[in-house]
């Protein structure tokens, strides 16, 4: 314990060195302080913490009396007391809406270590400028006000919802065009919540979530890469990625996102916090320059594949490299994932005799969206004309099954989807499902078992979930579902494409082994 100072009482509390000259010292004369002076004695705090303890110990005793004193619920019917809905129904409670959506909000869209930070940093917002602040907190009501009101059939709160909305996105538009505004995390977190919006009330005749993420494209592309690196601008950033992704597949265009800045700067600082899903997004980011090298205006008008079309070329000469990247990742999961975070469980409802159940919903997201990009990239091999690539592939990768095909990996899609909607994951794991299940559909034969699966599990838990993002996915009509039924056209044609029966006859078992392993935490 240090000796205690000889210094004055205002140098001590100015907490600087005192001469100690008496009756007052030098040091407070030349700072022209008011001396103190040296005789103000300790105060003796022992008996107040005499009684600090005696309190403590009181409110103890208290507490366990409250305890003791707790009923159950029968209990307390049985002496009178109203149920819990009673006293809600009597209560207003119009003053804590927001907190109540808010809460409810961030309840269904987190499950376990899957927690969003990007989401919680923009559902409640601490603004670097406060001026921003407006545009921000009212995206975000509208969206957690939408969400609550369709998931608990309010209309009143929905049509709060709608309001806020439209103010919000009246004051995002003169932030946008605000040459300072428009670079703020504040203006993308706002745009991020009105994408939210979209995603919960788009419908086939309203796909506003497209125009949104757009538009959270053209900000972080404003932005640049190098303003990502730090929380929550890369976490945002992160979270926005594939959302921007998937409006580029949809639509067939290529994004910013596969230039190599993309895909390098926002780790800079940090290279060991780019994990084996952000490689695999990498991959992902490619596909849509790819889809629109081989769309049909890169064809003869027969639709017949031509070996010499400019586009047909550089995807030959460029996608085996995609293919290798697909291989590495599932190599590293191997080597380091010896134990797959999955297993095969009692389907409850058919086609399948048995279904995928994983550690943690991370593993299943993982595993999904692994394979879902594999089956475009192999897709588009062949719709480059490698055909003999994708089967060589697909022999060196999984060796114990001869018949192995793109179909069986649509397969394993599937059969995880009863996992990603269990209700622990809340809206959650049904965000995550969608865009390999869009996938998955429009790959296959509508009239296949699994593909009349897909679409009745998707539909019938949009609404349960709170977004109606995934009817549109499956049932409107998009660049790439075009694209893809001339895939399985040519499919056809070239007999490469397996029957629905040779498909019934492959057992779940023979599967077993083929399971792509789960999540990483670190890069390969």
């Amino acid at each position: 314990m240090g000796k205690r100072s000889n210094g004055c009482v205002t140098c001590r509390r100015r907490k600087v060195k005192c001469d100690e000259a008496k009756p007052t010292c030098e040091r407070c004369r030349k700072a022209t302080y008011t001396c103190a002076g040296y005789n103000q004695p300790w105060l003796d705090e022992a008996r107040y913490a005499a009684v600090a303890h005696q309190r403590k110990a009181e409110r103890q005793a208290e507490e366990q009396e409250r305890w003791k004193a707790r009923i159950s619920y029968e209990a307390a019917l049985a002496h009178g007391f109203l149920p819990f809905e009673s006293v809600g129904q009597s209560l207003s409670l119009a003053a804590f809406q927001d907190d109540i959506c808010r809460s409810f909000v961030l309840h269904r869209l987190t499950s376990g270590p899957t927690v969003t930070k990007g989401l919680a940093w923009w559902l409640s917002p601490r603004p670097r400028v406060q001026v921003q602040a407006y545009t921000l907190i009212s995206a975000s009501r509208a969206m957690t006000a939408s969400f609550f009101g369709r998931m608990h059939q309010q209309p009143r709160i929905v049509a709060q919802g709608e309001s806020m909305y439209i103010e919000a996105l009246h004051n995002l538009r003169q932030d946008v065009g605000h040459p300072v505004k428009s670079r703020t995390i504040e203006t993308l977190g706002a745009t991020m919540a009105l994408n939210m919006y979209e995603l919960i009330n788009t419908s086939p005749m309203t796909p506003g979530w497209i125009k949104h993420a757009g538009g959270v494209g053209r900000l972080i592309q404003l932005r640049g890469p190098g303003d990502h690196q730090k929380y929550p601008e890369r976490t945002i950033f992160l979270e926005s990625r594939m959302l921007i992704i998937a409006e580029s597949i949809f639509s067939c265009q290529r994004s910013f996102l596969d230039e190599p800045v993309w895909k390098t700067v926002p780790w800079e600082g940090d290279i060991e916090a780019k994990t084996t899903m952000d490689y695999l997004v990498d991959v992902l980011a490619d596909i849509p320059y790819f889809i629109q090298l081989l769309t049909p205006k890169s064809r003869s008008s027969s639709g017949i594949i031509s070996e010499n079309l400019p586009g047909n070329q550089i995807a030959k000469a460029q996608l085996p490299r995609l293919l290798k990247r697909l291989k590495d990742l599932h190599q590293a999961w191997e080597a380091q994932s010896p134990s797959a975070g999955n297993e095969e469980i009692k389907s409850p409802t058919p086609p399948f005799d048995t279904v995928l159940h994983f550690t943690d919903l991370d593993r299943a997201y993982d595993f999904c969206l692994f394979n879902a990009t594999l089956l475009l990239v192999l897709l588009l091999l062949e719709e480059s004309g490698e055909s003999q690539l994708v089967s060589k592939f697909l022999q060196d990768m999984f060796p114990v099954c001869a018949n192995f095909s793109i179909q069986i990996i649509a397969n394993l899609i599937c059969r995880s989807a009863d996992y990603l909607l269990l209700d622990k994951h809340g809206s959650l794991g049904y965000i995550l499902w969608t865009f390999s299940a869009a996938v998955t559909y429009l790959f296959m034969d509508k009239n296949l078992p699994q593909a009349i699966y897909v679409f009745d599990i998707t539909t019938r838990n949009s609404a349960s979930s709170g977004f109606g993002f995934g009817d549109f996915v499956l049932k409107m009509p998009t660049p790439l579902s075009m694209w893809m039924e001339g895939c399985k056209a040519r499919h056809q044609q070239q007999a490469e494409y397996q029957s629905p029966e040779t498909l019934a006859s492959t057992p779940d078992e023979e599967m077993t082994n083929l399971l792509l392993r789960p999540q990483l935490k670190s890069g390969p």
